[in-house]
């Protein structure tokens, strides 16, 4: 998880660029816009061109594949959850937080072009 020793940094000013550069949403929001569902072939497979960006340590930048999304995984981990009660969500509730606290962190560290911490969370 995250700490308040925790820092984030945009691309900004003299700021170090991030190793992984990703630029969109998630395409499965412009299947399903389209009219694709998850049996569809296809569904969820990011095509190369949007790849995310990755940045070596020696600033040699090359394509990083994007995970292939599985909304159906998730709703199906959702259901289940509620369908036995067993409470147990496909995502555990500090993850998300923590996945929260972080994008903020990221965006004010865009508006600032500085480093800033990321809360505990």
């Amino acid at each position: 998880m995250t700490s308040a020793s925790s820092r984030t940094s945009s691309t900004g000013g003299n700021v170090a660029r991030p190793p992984v550069t990703v630029r969109g949403l998630d395409l499965q929001t412009d299947q399903v816009l389209a009219g694709l569902r998850p049996a569809d072939h296809g569904w969820g497979v990011e095509p190369h061109e949007r790849w995310g960006t990755l940045t070596t340590t020696g600033g040699e930048q090359r394509p990083y594949p994007r995970a292939d999304g599985r909304w159906q995984d998730f709703y199906a981990g959702v259901r289940e959850a509620i369908d036995t009660g067993s409470g147990v969500l496909p995502v555990a509730v500090e993850g998300s937080l923590a996945t929260f606290a972080i994008l903020e962190a990221a965006r004010r560290s865009a508006q600032l072009g500085t480093w800033v911490d990321v809360p505990s969370v």
